[in-house]
């Protein structure tokens, strides 16, 4: 993984550092190409251009196609974090209770992994 190019999400600016010290090794130095949206960096990666840190939430579909593989190595879970936020009177009501469910039913499922 270390001499292939590295794909960096700019809102995860330390997500390799991380990832590499995960995997009790030294993390490469230098530049790499930097992508705003996970979208864009998988397509990076189909297109060959390096490998990234992805959720797997996101790339199912490519990784069943075969267009992505997991990169050898043990998944992480990410330091980052998303939060679902509603007004506390909508907490309740049931779309956005099935959402909230659903949500967690799939992150619980579904760490961040390495894929090329």
């Amino acid at each position: 993984v270390g001499r292939l190019p590295l794909l960096h999400m700019a809102t995860r600016p330390g997500a390799w550092t991380e990832w590499f010290e995960y995997q009790g090794l030294s993390a490469p130095t230098g530049p790499g190409m930097q992508f705003e949206q996970f979208g864009t960096a998988a397509q990076a990666c189909m297109a060959g251009l390096g490998v990234a840190l992805l959720p797997l939430i996101l790339i199912a579909g490519e990784l069943q196609r075969g267009q992505l593989v997991p990169a050898p190595g043990h998944p992480m879970q990410s330091r980052s974090a998303y939060y679902l936020v509603v007004p506390h009177d909508k907490r309740g009501h049931p779309p956005v209770a099935s959402f909230r469910d659903w949500l967690l039913g799939r992150v619980e499922k579904e760490p961040a992994v390495l894929a090329w």
